[in-house]
């Protein structure tokens, strides 16, 4: 990479870090709407007296087959969140990755 290139990446850096920061805050607001819905369908679920089972092991069977896919989609968003927080931590440590390197460089001209 040349000095140009470093410059241009280092100027387009904090644009996609941001992006990036706003991509994982979306996804955090996934996760806690998805875990919202397991509470919802709990929550309804014990109102409207769909758990019947005679012991806590039914009990919790049944509560399990309930919130099934909604659980689901709590993993599945928090992956996409994990996948996110990665790929915002890999700008930054480019970020300072490319500051070092323009600090050397120009103590070089110096």
């Amino acid at each position: 990479m040349d000095k140009q290139a470093l410059i241009e990446r280092l100027l387009a850096l904090p644009v996609d870090i941001e992006a990036a920061e706003k991509h994982v805050l979306s996804m955090s607001q996934a996760v806690d709407a998805a875990r919202e819905q397991v509470a919802t369908i709990e929550k309804d679920a014990i109102l409207n007296s769909a758990i019947t089972g005679k012991n806590e092991t039914e009990r919790k069977a049944q509560m399990a087959a309930l919130t099934a896919e909604a659980r689901q989609a709590v993993a599945e968003a928090e992956t996409q969140l994990s996948i996110a927080r990665v790929a915002y931590n890999r700008l930054l440590n480019e970020f300072r990755a490319l500051q070092a390197v323009a600090q050397l460089l120009s103590k070089e001209v110096a």
